[in-house]
């Protein structure tokens, strides 16, 4: 089976770049439904599900060794996920005290050995470009900004101003790290710490906006639940949307497919422009239970 895991690694290193090197949750690699691997170098991070331990990856380390000759690694770490409980384990060498994720120019800092999610989410990267190709003069919004990858990539696709709206603090402040680690303008970027489902009126006072990014997690206990909030936030949209803006719905709910996400927006409000999954390196073998990325244009006086 180690065939398979290493094929793919091979397959997918090709610059120092983030990227997610095996993608086994696709269930596209019989054996190996419970494993990914990203890279963020010089790092080598291998996550296990489930019931999955990892044992076959130790054995495996040489070959690793070998793959990267020409690319930096320094270390090689396992983390497992079993429901709510994380644990990491270094499995060789020694994690630099500080790692970067670093996607087309662009550095976002990464968190390891503490928490399940590491900061960064290598799978968005179709996402990240399409906001940065709209981006250009464009007063953004992006909801659920987490540490604002999204909005990084709005500001170096030339923004003219993006706010950022997260119920977490500690996430913001990563956030706002991310920008200044690009060297870009944060007093063209707004970082508030609400409620998204609370603050509708903050919104309409900050608007009207010509790109809107929504990425919800699919369930925030006692927040958000993406079957009931994420319809309520689409059709509060028109409010502040400015005449002709873009629409950027992304879900990463396995049990919601393309079809749950585009019967949300009203299609006498809005069209579809485009449909957009996980990048080429993530292979899924059902792409309804994946990443769902979503373009929608805003019809001017629709409705």
């Amino acid at each position: 089976m180690s065939n398979i895991f290493m094929d793919e690694i091979i397959r997918n290193l090709a610059n120092d770049d983030a990227v997610r090197l095996f993608h086994g949750r696709g269930h596209c690699f019989p054996g190996w439904e419970d494993i990914n691997a990203e890279y963020y170098p010089p790092v080598l991070v291998v996550q296990c599900f489930g019931d999955e331990d990892g044992a076959s990856i130790p054995p495996l380390l040489p070959q690793l060794k070998a793959v990267f000759h020409k690319t930096p690694l320094e270390a090689v770490v396992l983390q497992r996920r079993q429901g709510r409980e994380v644990t990491w384990q270094v499995l060789d060498g020694e994690v630099p005290e500080t790692v970067f994720a670093v996607e087309a120019g662009l550095r976002f800092e990464v968190e390891l050995m503490r928490k399940q999610n590491i900061g960064f989410f290598p799978d968005m990267r179709l996402g990240r470009k399409l906001v940065r190709d709209l981006a250009a003069g464009a007063r953004v919004l992006n909801l659920f900004a987490y540490t604002c990858s999204l909005s990084a990539a709005a500001m170096a696709g030339g923004a003219e101003t993006v706010v950022n709206m997260d119920v977490s603090k500690a996430a913001l402040r990563v956030g706002r790290r991310n920008h200044l680690h690009n060297a870009l303008d944060v007093r063209s970027v707004q970082f508030l710490s609400f409620d998204i489902m609370r603050s509708f009126g903050r919104l309409n006072k900050s608007g009207p906006f010509d790109l809107v990014i929504l990425d919800p997690p699919t369930r925030q206990k006692n927040r958000f639940d993406a079957v009931t909030d994420y319809p309520r936030i689409i059709r509060r949209l028109p409010e502040f949307l400015a005449p002709g803006a873009s629409v950027i719905a992304c879900l990463n709910a396995p049990h919601l497919g393309f079809d749950k996400l585009e019967g949300m927006f009203d299609p006498d409000r809005f069209t579809l422009i485009s449909r957009l999954g996980r990048p080429p390196e993530c292979p899924e073998k059902e792409p309804d239970r994946a990443l769902k990325i979503c373009r929608f244009q805003f019809k001017t006086g629709g409705g």
